[in-house]
C-alpha cells in the first residue's frame, strides 16, 4: 500500500497474528489463483527501512533491491525476542495442481524447470543519524531512484490536477425475433467531453487530464493484434481528432487507453496457444473476472489473457503504427497526447513455457522495452506504478491511499507519496468512491483529484456486463468534483510538494508542503470518519483540517 508500519516489540505475536511474508511487485501473475486471495497489499517500492528512533543513538538500514525484485519476497515481524525485516527469493517459478478427480484429487507442486539467467543483487544503505525518521529513509530512497534511472521532476504544475477518465462505448444486448446479440452503445461521446470539460472550467476547475477508455471499436472488450479503430458511436477519428485539437488549445493532456500485456482476445492467428504466458505447469494464463458471492472466478464474466512478456515490444510498436494512421495528433501538437497504460509498469508476468522461460528480471526488461517504444514523443500515464516504472511517467492515477490492514502492521504512513512526490503528478482513487475521504486523504498525501465518470446515465448498463459502472454519472458528482478541486486549490499545495508528515495521533496527522522559494504551507488534519482528540483536548471534526501558523 501507501506505506506500512510495524512497531518494534509490538507484541502481536502474543495474539498469534502472522508475520508479514509477501512478493514485491504483486508476484509473478502468471500463475492464477481459483479464489481471491487475502490482501497483504501490494509491494510497489522495491526496498525497505530498519529504523531504531528511540534512543540517544539512533540508527537505520535502508534495504534495496537493485536485480531480482520479481522473484523477491519480504518478511518482517516482531516476536518476543527478535524483530526482523529480510530478502528471501524463489529460484525457481512453482505452482500448486491438482492430479485425480472429485475427492481423491491431490494436491501437488509443479515447479519450473530451467533456471534463470538473472542475478539477484541487494544493496544495504545504513543511514546518518539525521535520516533516521520515515521522512529521512523517503528522501534516501528518493535520491537512490533518481541516480539509479536518471528521474526530473517532471511535476510542474502549480494547481490541482483534475484527472478525469471518461467511458467510451461498451457492449449491449439486443434482440430480434427472438435472437440476442451485441450491439454498441455510448456513455461519453467525444462532444460530450468537451460539454464537460467546458462546465467544469465555468467553475474555475483550472487543469485537467483526460483519459479515454473505451474509445476503440473493440470498446471495453479490447483484443490485442488487429488494427486500431476508433469506435463509430463515438464519432469515429474525425471526431476524437477534433477533440484532441480542443484539448491542446487548453493545455490538456489527452491519454486514450491501450492495453500490452493483457487482453480479452486475440485478432491474431495461433492467439492464445502462442501468444498467452503460461505457467510452470504449461496452463494458459487465463483470470476470469471473480463472482462476489462466491469469491472464485466465474467463467460466465468476461475473461483476461496474459501476454508473454517477449511479445510487449512488438505489440507496442503496432500500438504507436496503428495510432499513427489515425492522426489524432500531428508532431505540432504531440506535446499534449499520449498513452494511459492501465496494465504496464504495475504487472509482473513471467512465461514457463519449456524452452521459452521467462523470468521476472527479463519481464521487467521486456516492459521496460515496450515503454521505451511508447514513451517516445509521447506522455504517458500508468496506474499505480512500480518503481522501475518511474522514469517513464507524466501522470499515475490510483496510487494506493491506505496501506494493508495486516494484523502485524500497527499504522500506515504515505512513504510512496514522500518518495515521487515532485517527481510526477498522481492522483488516489476516483471521487466517486467516497469523495469526502478520497479529499482529505489525497490533501495528507500531496495527490491531486480524479473522477471516473459518464455523461449519459450509467443505468443503461443494467443489462450489460458492466454493471459495477454504476456510480459514475457526471451530474451526480459534478458539484462535489468543483467543491473539493476549488477547496484544494484555495490551500495552494500544489504549488509545493510534500516534504514532512508525522502521525500525531493514531487519527490525525501533521503535514509540510514546501515550495521552491522555501516558503512552507503546514496542516493538521483527521483523516477518518469520527471526531479525533490531540494535545490539551482539542477536538477536531470527521475529514477535517486546520492550517497550522
Amino acid at each position: 500500500g501507501c506505506g506500512a508500519v510495524i512497531e518494534f516489540d509490538n507484541q502481536k505475536y502474543t495474539q498469534n497474528y502472522p508475520a508479514y511474508n509477501n512478493y514485491y511487485y504483486g508476484g509473478d501473475q502468471v500463475n492464477i489463483d481459483n479464489k481471491i486471495s487475502e490482501d497483504k497489499g501490494t509491494l510497489y517500492l522495491g526496498m525497505y527501512g530498519f529504523l531504531i528512533t528511540a534512543s540517544d543513538h539512533p540508527r537505520g538500514v535502508l534495504a534495496v533491491i537493485d536485480k531480482g525484485g520479481f522473484s523477491t519476497k519480504l518478511s518482517a515481524g516482531s516476536l518476543s525476542k527478535e524483530n526482523y525485516a529480510y530478502f528471501s527469493v524463489d529460484v525457481r517459478s512453482n505452482e500448486t495442481i491438482k492430479v485425480g478427480s472429485s475427492k481423491w484429487a491431490t494436491d501437488y507442486t509443479k515447479w519450473s524447470k530451467k533456471l534463470p539467467g538473472e542475478d539477484f543483487q541487494y544493496s544495504y544503505v545504513f543511514l546518518n543519524p539525521n535520516e533516521v525518521s520515515y521522512v529521512g529513509l523517503a528522501n534516501r530512497y528518493r535520491q537512490y531512484l533518481m541516480d539509479r534511472d536518471g528521474l526530473q521532476e517532471k511535476d510542474t504544475t502549480t494547481s490541482t490536477v483534475l484527472d478525469l477518465n471518461l467511458l467510451g462505448s461498451y457492449d449491449r444486448y439486443s434482440m430480434t425475433l427472438g435472437i440476442k446479440y451485441k450491439t454498441a452503445g455510448a456513455l461519453t461521446t467525444f462532444s460530450q467531453a468537451k460539454d464537460i470539460i467546458e462546465e467544469l472550467k465555468e467553475n474555475k476547475v483550472q487543469n485537467f487530464s483526460v483519459t479515454y477508455t473505451g474509445w476503440t471499436n473493440e470498446r471495453l472488450e479490447y483484443e490485442v493484434g488487429g488494427s486500431i479503430k476508433v469506435a463509430s458511436i463515438l464519432g469515429k477519428a474525425m471526431s476524437m481528432r477534433k477533440f484532441f485539437e480542443y484539448c491542446s488549445e487548453n493545455a490538456i493532456t489527452f491519454y486514450p487507453e491501450m492495453f500490452v500485456t493483457t487482453t480479452t482476445g486475440y485478432d491474431m492467428s495461433f492467439g492464445s496457444s502462442k501468444y498467452s504466458a503460461r505457467s510452470a505447469s504449461n496452463a494458459v494464463s487465463c483470470l476470469y473476472e471473480f463472482n462476489p458471492a462466491t469469491e472464485r472466478q466465474d467463467k460466465k464474466l468476461s475473461r483476461e489473457y496474459r501476454l508473454s512478456p517477449r511479445y510487449y515490444q512488438t505489440i507496442a510498436q503496432k500500438i504507436n503504427k496503428s495510432f499513427k494512421k489515425l492522426k489524432i495528433w500531428q508532431s505540432s501538437t504531440n506535446q499534449y497526447g499520449g498513452y494511459y497504460l492501465s496494465d504496464l509498469g504495475n504487472f509482473s508476468i513471467g512465461n514457463y513455457k519449456n524452452g521459452q522461460e521467462i523470468y521476472g528480471e527479463e519481464a521487467k526488461l521486456y516492459q521496460q522495452s515496450a515503454m521505451d517504444v511508447l514513451s517516445e514523443n509521447n506522455n504517458i500515464k500508468i496506474s499505480a506504478p512500480y518503481d522501475y516504472a518511474f522514469k517513464y511517467i507524466n501522470f499515475a492515477s490510483e496510487v494506493p491511499y491506505s496501506a494493508s490492514k495486516w494484523g502485524m502492521f500497527d499504522y500506515e504512513i504515505p512513504f510512496y507519496q514522500l518518495v515521487v512526490s515532485g517527481l510526477f503528478d498522481y492522483c488516489s482513487n476516483p471521487l466517486n468512491e467516497n469523495s469526502d475521504l478520497i479529499f482529505i486523504k489525497s490533501l495528507a498525501q500531496g495527490a491531486n483529484l480524479g473522477a471516473l465518470l459518464s455523461a449519459n446515465d450509467p443505468s443503461e448498463l443494467l443489462d450489460t456486463d458492466y454493471t459495477y459502472y454504476f456510480d459514475v454519472h457526471y451530474q451526480n458528482h459534478k458539484d462535489e468534483i468543483i467543491r473539493c478541486v476549488q477547496e484544494m486549490d484555495a490551500l495552494g499545495i500544489h504549488q509545493g510538494r510534500l516534504t514532512y508528515y508525522e502521525n500525531v495521533t493514531k487519527d490525525i496527522c501533521y503535514v509540510e508542503y514546501t515550495k521552491k522559494d522555501g516558503t512552507k504551507i503546514k496542516l493538521r488534519i483527521n483523516t477518518t470518519n469520527k471526531d479525533a482528540e490531540y494535545g490539551d483536548h482539542l477536538v477536531m471534526g470527521p475529514y477535517s483540517y486546520e492550517i497550522v501558523e
